[in-house]
């Protein structure tokens, strides 16, 4: 494989990472969405869009297969590669949550369940999941550590208003007892914003590890 070809390949894998990211996006947006409109059309779009998610992982895995097996890439090129390969698994298990959270979507309008307040407390805390991934992918774009240095920041403050959501739902439950589904099933939505989150950290994290060589702990 010459440079040229080598470099070629660098691009398309790095191209293929950045489709597999704005489809992410995108799913997460459309779920969130999808919950708060109650559209169960826009809640199976994200769900039958899922394989494409999984196909572009798998085209990423198989470039980086050629590279590591025809380059034996070294220093930061290895890093960059590797580092792509785990990129590739912490979105598509973005786009898995992303589709759970169509599904709790799908469920409120098949039987019906009540959409309440609650909404706006996970709305304000998709806000900041989205921006967090939209970070995170900019970051790798740029190979920016400053960026995802900030997404590890924005990471305590989605923890803390999970740990809020959470704690109020309880203590709604144990109080007035009513909504129990409805409220538990928005509990999981917000578990499933709050893995987002996390997926979007371990990303940071890799963009560190590309320009820096090291890991920082950013959960």
């Amino acid at each position: 494989m010459t440079r040229n070809v080598y470099d070629e390949s660098l691009r398309r894998l790095k191209q293929q990472l950045l489709d597999m990211g704005q489809r992410v996006e995108v799913a997460i947006d459309q779920s969130i969405r999808a919950l708060a409109n109650r559209d169960k059309d826009l809640a199976e779009r994200v769900i039958t869009r899922d394989p494409e998610i999984d196909r572009l992982q798998w085209e990423v895995e198989q470039t980086v297969g050629t590279l590591i097996a025809t380059q034996q890439p070294v220093a930061r090129d290895l890093r960059r590669i590797l580092s792509t390969l785990l990129i590739a698994s912490d979105l598509e298990r973005m786009g898995d949550l992303a589709v759970n959270i169509a599904l709790v979507a799908k469920e409120f309008v098949e039987e019906n369940l009540v959409n309440f307040n609650l909404l706006e407390d996970l709305s304000r805390l998709a806000q900041q999941v989205q921006e967090m991934v939209h970070l995170c992918i900019n970051s790798y774009i740029d190979e920016n550590p400053a960026f995802a240095y900030r997404v590890g920041e924005m990471d305590d403050a989605v923890d803390v208003a999970y740990r809020r959501l959470v704690e109020e739902q309880i203590g709604f439950l144990a109080g007035e007892g009513r909504y129990i589904k409805e409220r538990t099933r928005l509990a999981f939505v917000g578990r499933y914003l709050e893995r987002i989150a996390d997926h979007a950290t371990n990303i940071a994290e890799r963009v560190v590890y590309i320009v820096e060589g090291k890991v920082p702990d950013l959960n």
